[in-house]
């Protein structure tokens, strides 16, 4: 397992390529956010996949996706009018967004469910890796499903070690917290896990159920 120290606000851009392009060959990564670390892979390899839940000890619950930009984010969601508002409003940032998930996306992504999870974090590491892999990279913590998200790349190492291929070590995230996570395929949308950014200032935007 290869250990990759960068600089949080500029990168190695040579390093992220060199990452990126292992994860679009399906190897397993721990990347930092502007939350938690997290375990990326090629969402759309089944097998990169399967992997991930292997890895976690975790049942098959639905997985989220980081994308880079907008125009990703329609090739593998649909963007209602609500999900639309809420990017433009706190993209990037700590919120993950769920719509109607094209077909595309893998069923064992999303354990069988017509929805994804939608994620552009605040931060240059997961984004410049899915735009250099050019494909969805799965976002979900680089941890032991049960056991606490990790914000520094040590607790990765301690709880994850050899079973990942790769780690990028961009020091402690900043927020120290997971996403908040809206489905805005319900009428109101609803607040299905309240994290980083507080619900008072989604409903600034658009009315939301808690």
């Amino acid at each position: 397992m290869k250990v990759y120290r960068v600089d949080p606000n500029d990168p190695e851009e040579d390093v992220l390529r060199k990452v990126a392009e292992m994860i679009r060959r399906g190897k397993i990564v721990a990347y930092p956010t502007d939350t938690v670390y997290g375990l990326g892979t090629n969402a759309l390899n089944e097998r990169a996949v399967e992997r991930i839940f292997k890895i976690k000890g975790r049942e098959r619950k639905p997985i989220s996706i980081v994308i880079p930009s907008l125009k990703m984010a329609n090739e593998f969601g649909e963007i209602n009018e609500i999900a639309l508002k809420l990017m433009k409003a706190f993209f990037p940032g700590p919120i993950t967004i769920v719509v109607r998930k094209r077909d595309v996306l893998p069923s064992i992504l999303t354990a069988g469910s017509d929805k994804v999870g939608l994620r552009m974090p605040k931060h240059v590491v997961p984004l410049k890796l899915a735009e250099f892999s050019g494909v969805p990279i799965t976002s979900t913590s680089a941890n032991v499903s049960g056991r606490p998200s990790p914000t520094r790349a040590e607790d990765v190492l301690k709880e994850l070690g050899d079973r990942i291929d790769a780690l990028i070590d961009a020091g402690e995230t900043p927020l120290k917290v997971e996403s908040t996570v809206i489905d805005t395929t319900t009428k109101p949308p609803k607040v299905l896990r309240l994290g980083a950014l507080p619900i008072e200032r989604i409903r600034e935007v658009v009315e939301v159920e808690q």
